[in-house]
């Protein structure tokens, strides 16, 4: 699954060229795919990918409480803002 298929696409009609109000969130969706740290990324793939995306499936399917998962979800959404700032 790609960043283009995550993040839905607000201009269907296309009445503007090169419209992409998403554009610095799919870069840094991209560039984030590519983390070296191994844990972040496991994190990443499981809210992305496997649509694991709430602090309770999270705990759950990693089994740690859920203020662990909050804190894994947060972490991961800041680092992306981050790269998303950078652009």
């Amino acid at each position: 699954m790609n960043a283009r298929e995550i993040i839905p696409d607000l201009n269907p009609d296309n009445n503007e060229e090169n419209f992409d109000p998403y554009e610095d969130a799919i870069k840094a969706i991209e560039e984030y795919r590519q983390e070296p740290d191994r844990i972040k990324r496991i994190i990443f793939e499981t809210y992305f990918d496997k649509q694991i995306n709430t602090c309770r499936s999270m705990a759950k399917y990693f089994n740690v409480s859920t203020l662990t998962a909050s804190k894994l979800i947060r972490e991961m959404k800041s680092d992306l803002q981050e790269i998303e700032l950078k652009q």
